[in-house]
């Protein structure tokens, strides 16, 4: 379904941003005042959510599961991310809701419109519940837990230490105000992301006579279908696909409908001026920096990756890295695992703050949310669980099904949003 309607919306839109790119690129160049945040600001927070883990650990894992070839089909996902990424935002931006700090905007917003009284409100409210559930699962537990490995790797520091010092670090932020978390965001996010690119880029230069042979390799082994049983439906089941596919839209969560309630707090006046800032998204998420992870490792492993099996990721990653950057590699990648995670903790808490608003009013009931919160970050660093991995599967899955359909539905409101920004001047 992700790819199916993302090539949908490719073509149904007339692939606007590529055919038109000046056009449609300028929107990041103009400013706005009115209220709401910044849309830089915007989009700071919603990489906080979709950076992180996946783009270090989880390429590794598609690596690892899918062989190199999953990166072709990673990147060529990432297209289909990003006009998905696009539509939901337009959609959350055009139905938000003026707030007392701001705006308030999300799927559940836009479900209520389309769909109307009591079935828009039930459908509205299974949505946010979800997004509740996923947001203690995939957005705390499971990066704590990262946390908690990374640090493993290179130190005897205790994942209870580490979990109760995470807890008071999110927590702080958390229960003194986490509806405006741009600040942090616009910090840490620019910050880990440029060293993330600049420790990437010497590992692939101190390697780079092995480029060519690791962007071969890309190649030749997306479309090898020796395991795949042959035939069309063989093909399109392989590993490398599946894998490539599933991290990479996966990774910057194109259509599951959680990054537009950042990017609804956002202070320009239409739709699709801050979808553009979508694409940037995904475009930094997928094709930079899960890009720059696989390069490095294949520049410094090549087809040995077979080598390493489930379980090694963050073992396959810290190997790339040291061996371009040395024993400095273990701390530098748990450091900024630790920042990427401590920026998409925050920011699901903003998340599940915001789909709390839909469904109560109640303070009571926020800071009961706040403080179970707070508790699986500790918990998660504490012990990993294999089913806290299958209620984030079965929560995002039940999320991206819902938005996925009322997208194609609601899809002649984003192209005449999409039709009226490029008449525009």
């Amino acid at each position: 379904m992700l790819i199916g309607l993302g090539i949908f919306f490719l073509i149904y839109l007339k692939f606007f941003f590529l055919v038109k790119p000046i056009k449609t690129f300028s929107v990041l160049f103009k400013k706005e005042k009115v209220r709401g945040i910044s849309s830089f600001s915007a989009l700071t927070v919603a990489l906080a959510g979709t950076l992180g883990v996946g783009n270090i650990v989880g390429v590794s894992g598609a690596i690892i599961l899918g062989g190199p070839g999953s990166v072709f089909w990673m990147i060529l996902s990432a297209f289909a991310a990003m006009v998905l990424k696009y539509a939901e935002i337009v959609l959350a931006h055009n139905h938000r809701r003026v707030a007392a700090k701001g705006f308030l905007g999300g799927a559940m917003y836009y479900i209520e419109d389309l769909l109307r009284g009591r079935l828009g409100k039930a459908v509205g409210a299974v949505f946010a519940s979800v997004c509740l559930l996923n947001s203690v699962s995939m957005g705390c537990m499971l990066q704590a837990n990262a946390v908690s490995s990374s640090f493993s790797e290179i130190s005897s520091v205790s994942p209870v230490l580490i979990g109760v010092v995470l807890a008071i670090l999110c927590g702080a932020v958390i229960l003194c105000g986490v509806y405006d978390i741009s600040p942090i965001t616009s910090i840490i996010i620019p910050v880990m992301t440029l060293v993330y690119v600049i420790i990437s880029l010497i590992v692939i230069i101190v390697f780079g006579d092995k480029l060519p042979s690791a962007i071969k390799l890309i190649f030749s082994d997306a479309f090898n279908i020796k395991s795949a049983g042959g035939g069309f439906f063989g093909f399109f089941m392989s590993e490398s696909i599946r894998y490539g596919t599933m991290r990479g839209i996966l990774s910057n969560e194109a259509g599951c409908g959680t990054a537009p309630m950042a990017h609804s707090a956002s202070n320009v006046k239409g739709g699709a001026e801050q979808g553009i800032w979508g694409i940037i998204e995904v475009f930094v998420d997928t094709i930079l920096l899960c890009t720059l992870t696989a390069l490095s490792i294949l520049c410094v492993f090549g087809d040995k990756t077979k080598d390493f099996f489930a379980g090694d990721e963050m073992k396959l990653v810290l190997a790339s890295y040291g061996a371009a950057i040395g024993k400095a590699a273990a701390p530098v990648i748990s450091v900024m695992v630790f920042f990427f995670a401590f920026a998409t903790i925050i920011c699901w808490a903003y998340y599940g703050n915001v789909t709390m608003s839909y469904l109560t009013k109640s303070k009571k009931a926020h800071m009961i949310y706040k403080l179970i919160y707070i508790l699986c970050i500790f918990l998660g660093a504490y012990k990993k669980s294999e089913i806290i991995w299958q209620i984030s599967d079965m929560a995002l899955g039940t999320m991206t099904l819902i938005n996925l359909t009322v997208l194609f539905i609601m899809r002649k409101e984003i192209k005449s949003e999409t039709i009226r920004f490029m008449k525009t001047k």
